[in-house]
């Protein structure tokens, strides 16, 4: 299957960080910026389920009175995970080329899955990548800590999680921890570099970009 992609130089945040925060103005300034972007793109495809996820939630309540009501529809329509994309519209389960001979505990980014249900596609994809022996985590829906604000106001817990998820991971064997949200693998990745742990966290994209003979 052949696909034409366009990464349009012009794009920027999708404002989820605004949002929260409480600036709207921002927020919708950004989503404006971004939709007008993508507006000619039959399907729109991201790398960040968090940041997706918050589009499809939100946008309705950034737009539903303005200019862009019509716009914001047809957006989220077109708007994917990447691993939800590749599995129920291309419908693929298995890149061909994907070798990655190490052990992965898969991380879920909690909102996506509440908000979406996105679970099976990432394990789907990843469960097909040649020698990848993917771990099953014994509390997979806990949630990484990732989340700015939370993350600012509640460090310690916030950092506890982290440890949890990525102590999880170790004891299960993992190489590697991976996720569909770079967020929360930095979140991880940052506290594995502070604690000196034999573990790495590396996005699925990478994972299933991988040839590692």
């Amino acid at each position: 299957m052949e696909l034409d992609v366009d990464y349009p130089l012009e794009q920027t945040c999708c404002g989820r960080i605004a949002y929260y925060e409480g600036d709207k103005e921002t927020a919708k300034r950004l989503g404006e910026m971004l939709m007008d972007n993508f507006e000619h793109s039959d399907f729109i495809v991201g790398c960040s389920s968090l940041c997706t996820t918050y589009m499809k939630r939100c946008y309705g309540k950034l737009f539903h009175n303005s200019g862009y009501h019509y716009t914001y529809s047809g957006f989220i329509n077109k708007l994917y995970d990447f691993s939800d994309f590749v599995v129920n519209v291309l419908k693929i389960q298995s890149i061909d080329d994907a070798v990655f001979p190490h052990k992965v505990a898969f991380v879920d980014d909690i909102s996506s899955y509440n908000e979406t249900g996105l679970y099976s596609e990432p394990r789907t994809l990843l469960s097909n990548v040649q020698g990848l022996e993917l771990v099953k985590l014994d509390n997979e829906l806990m949630s990484c800590g990732h989340n700015e604000q939370f993350a600012s106001i509640f460090e310690p817990i916030s950092t506890e999680l982290a440890r949890r998820k990525v102590q999880d991971a170790i004891d299960k064997g993992a190489e590697y921890i991976t996720s569909t949200d770079m967020g929360c693998l930095l979140h991880l990745q940052s506290y594995i570099n502070k604690a000196k742990l034999p573990i790495t966290c590396k996005h699925i994209v990478d994972i299933l970009a991988s040839n590692e003979q």
